[in-house]
């Protein structure tokens, strides 16, 4: 969560954009248009779980934005 965006990409990896939507309804995970969003965010989680020590670094580290 960034303030706009919700990215997870362990278990149900899930990308939604509040502004767009607010409930949560569409699921942009999969979408190839939002590609370069979850690389992105990707990328900032996995530097926010190096700079905490998150236990699930190294999971994160094998996987893929999508």
């Amino acid at each position: 969560w960034d303030g706009r965006w919700v990215y997870a990409p362990l278990g149900y990896r899930v990308l939604y954009d509040h502004l767009a939507d607010p409930y949560e309804r569409r699921n942009l995970f999969s979408a190839e248009t939002y590609a370069r969003r979850r690389r992105m965010l990707h990328v900032l989680m996995v530097a926010m779980a190096e700079n905490h020590e998150d236990p699930a670094l190294a999971a994160l580290k094998r996987t893929a934005s999508g």
